[in-house]
């Protein structure tokens, strides 16, 4: 038994080996093959520069072979470089930068491509000049660089070549057009994507007119106030799905959850995004970014930290692998924001300062400010107080030079200034640890002396207020005891007729009798002091008299003016109505016109006037008294 499963085994390996030694056998033979004939082509071109031509190179090499011949060309390249033309320099170039894209060696490529450029003519050598600025935008494209993607690529356009050229014209529209969104000038992005719907939409090729679909309406995103751009996703979808292709299928379901996500529907997103991720194998490495980030962003909402942190772990993995710089600095600061929560304060720091050093590489200066405010934060939840100091200025300075330079020509200013104060920070940051240790016990005497007058002075003046309210407490029952008895005085005093102590025969006094009698049926009866009206001349034509004796009978009698006893009898019955359940659904106006009143102000003024309290102190301090 033991004899046949090792016989087993050891076909296996055989049946494996089978497969796998031609695969080797051929990936190297390939690269031999790429080798010698970049060999051929530098010594054809010694003393035939004119036929230089650079051409699209297969990219399905064996890694571990692509490393070889890399070292090995450059190395010789080294040595020869200073022996070779201009043609041969420009096409030896060329092959190691497409070998470092291959490797994934992204700003070295881009400096390979720049070198090839230096020797390269545009008159005299326009069909290797179009391929190396179409390549060159590229590569500043997958290193984050918008901006001068979009000046390379922009210029490459203008080129005849490129133009005759429609395939790799469209595609690199297509460029053009993402830069843009990115780079936030929507409406020259929204030109270019619908200008390439367009042309894709006559030439069936569903593939690329629905990603211009999706590019528009993320595009409308930003400039539509409701979400009806979710349609432009939801038709891309179905287009994706007609062309039949994985990776725009994937793709597109990933712009789509994160369309969602920006809306705030996390759970719909996450939908999308797992779909999306189901597609993966079909991805380009920047595909499996975008989706890996946009899963652990919805997660990170939704509160899921955990798988927040695992998927932004794996982009940030793939991203550096590729040098994708705007992908290293958005997972770096995903992460930084998971550790937050974690309350893994340094953990945290250590991704936001790596995504600083990102941000530098890509010019994204208006970015610091907030990465800075950001660290300041974290330093203070540590308790690391002289860090805090330390981003909060430099987020500070930044933000106003970023708000003032708006001219490249500052550039060396910017670097100078940014550097003083880089400086002037630490050197701040030292002075304050020399002096922390020494102030510590100092500050700390300070602070438990001003805690203790502090609150000492809290429970002095929380006693003298108390004091203070019960005084004035006592005085507004007081003031309402009094208006109570008043009241009932009164009272007594109406249900009878007041005679005088002496009688008189004189008739002035009489008829003076017979007024005031009168006046106190129609102010207690009668109440004509509800009428909001009601004036000397109008009760003096009620009474049968004038209104110089009427007004002379009222200060007599009453030891006041008439419009203070009018006011005075409104008030009366204002303190009844005030403390009776039946006018509890009156508001304080409606008791004002209910009385007599014209307006609230005049109400409020008269009943402080004639009580003493306002109406609302009234009524609190009135069940007080009733109840003492």
């Amino acid at each position: 038994m033991k004899i046949m499963i090792k016989t087993s085994y050891f076909l296996r390996i055989i049946i494996f080996l089978s497969f796998i030694v031609p695969v080797v056998s051929v990936a190297q033979s390939s690269v031999k093959q790429r080798k010698d004939n970049l060999y051929a082509d530098i010594v054809v071109l010694e003393l035939n520069p004119e036929r230089l031509f650079l051409k699209e190179k297969n990219k399905q090499h064996d890694l571990d072979s692509i490393k070889v011949y890399y070292n090995e060309i450059v190395d010789d390249y080294g040595l020869r470089k200073d022996a070779l033309n201009k043609a041969q320099n420009i096409a030896w170039l060329y092959e190691i930068s497409l070998l470092e894209i291959m490797l994934n060696k992204m700003n070295l490529s881009i400096v390979s491509m720049e070198s090839a450029l230096e020797h390269c003519d545009k008159y005299r050598n326009p069909q290797p000049y179009k391929t190396l600025k179409m390549n060159l935008g590229n590569a500043y494209r997958m290193v984050g660089k918008k901006a001068k993607s979009n000046e390379i690529i922009l210029e490459a356009l203008e080129l005849p070549l490129l133009q005759e050229d429609t395939v790799n014209y469209l595609y690199y529209m297509g460029l053009v057009s993402e830069n843009y969104e990115i780079l936030g000038e929507f409406e020259n992005a929204l030109d270019y994507a619908m200008k390439l719907y367009n042309i894709h939409l006559e030439e069936n090729n569903l593939r690329r007119a629905s990603y211009c679909l999706i590019q528009m309406g993320r595009i409308a995103s930003y400039l539509e106030s409701d979400t009806t751009y979710f349609e432009y996703f939801h038709k891309a979808n179905s287009m994706a799905e007609q062309s039949g292709e994985r990776q725009r299928i994937g793709n597109n379901l990933s712009n789509t959850g994160l369309a969602y996500q920006s809306e705030g529907y996390y759970n719909i997103a996450l939908k999308y995004l797992l779909e999306a991720r189901t597609y993966s194998d079909a991805y380009q490495p920047y595909g499996k970014v975008y989706n890996l980030l946009g899963l652990s962003s919805v997660y990170f909402y939704l509160d899921s930290i955990p798988k927040s942190f695992y998927f932004a772990k794996q982009s940030l993995k793939i991203a550096n692998e590729i040098d994708a710089y705007t992908w290293i600095y958005e997972s770096s600061k995903r992460l930084a924001s998971c550790y937050e929560k974690l309350e893994n304060y340094d953990s945290s720091a250590y991704y936001l300062l790596d995504a600083i050093v990102i941000i530098k590489k890509l010019g994204y200066k208006n970015h610091l400010s907030g990465v800075y405010k950001h660290l300041s934060e974290l330093y203070v939840l540590q308790g690391d107080y002289s860090n805090a100091v330390l981003y909060l200025d430099s987020s500070y300075r930044d933000y106003i030079k970023g708000v003032n330079d708006k001219n490249e020509d500052k550039l060396a200013e910017y670097r100078v200034e940014s550097d003083y104060f880089i400086h002037k920070s630490e050197i701040t940051d030292l002075i304050l640890k020399n002096k922390l240790e020494k102030e510590k016990s100092k500050r700390l005497r300070v602070m438990i002396i001003a805690v203790v007058v502090v609150l000492l002075l809290t429970i002095y003046f929380t006693i003298l207020i108390r004091r203070r309210l019960r005084q004035l407490r006592e005085s507004y029952v007081s003031l309402v005891k009094k208006n109570i008895e008043l009241d009932k005085l009164n009272l007594k005093l109406n249900e009878c007729e007041i005679k005088p102590e002496k009688k008189t025969n004189h008739e002035s006094n009489k008829n003076e009798e017979a007024i005031i009698k009168k006046l106190k049926e129609l102010l207690y009866r009668d109440e004509v002091f509800t009428n909001p009206d009601l004036s000397l001349k109008l009760l003096a034509g009620e009474l049968l008299t004038n209104t110089s004796y009427l007004s002379a009978a009222v200060n007599s009698h009453f030891h006041c003016n008439l419009p203070s006893l009018i006011n005075k009898s409104r008030i009366d019955k204002a303190r009844k109505m005030l403390v009776s359940s039946e006018f509890n659904h009156y508001s304080m106006e409606g008791i004002a016109t209910e009385v007599g009143f014209k307006s609230r102000s005049s109400f409020y003024h008269a009943f402080k006037t004639v009580t003493g309290l306002s109406p609302s102190l009234y009524i609190e301090n009135y069940k007080i008294a009733i109840e003492s």
